[in-house]
């Protein structure tokens, strides 16, 4: 009778480490993609904060008052369309008012930014 050689690793055994590289390659795969959506969204966020920050500024920077109300209009950055929409509230102060900014991808109801502020004389 010849002697078993005992040099490789059985059946079991490297099957056992094929399901434990493919749990770790999965798992890999599925931060790879999350990352991939978090940087995706942030990078929605941020242009969004700029299109609100400017808007801010176009208003504060106006020749004339700004009446009090709601108006939105479209503006295109980093080759993407944004609406934005812009309340004009009074406060307790009659000189001073409160400007909110909301901002989302055109098309979607879902809001990217709000910025909100205060203009005055």
């Amino acid at each position: 009778m010849r002697e078993r050689s005992e040099a490789g690793f059985t059946l079991i055994e490297v099957m056992a480490a094929l399901a434990v590289f493919a749990i770790a390659g999965i798992s890999l795969m599925h931060v790879s993609a999350e990352n991939a959506r978090a940087a995706t969204r942030l990078q929605e966020v941020t242009f969004a904060r700029i299109v609100a920050e400017n808007v801010m500024i176009e208003t504060a920077m106006a020749q004339t008052e700004p009446a009090s109300g709601e108006d939105e209009g479209e503006v295109q950055m980093a080759a993407v369309d944004w609406v934005w929409r812009r309340q004009i509230l009074p406060t307790g102060n009659p000189a001073l008012r409160r400007v909110e900014v909301t901002v989302s991808l055109a098309g979607s109801d879902r809001q990217a930014a709000v910025l909100s502020g205060f203009i005055g004389p």
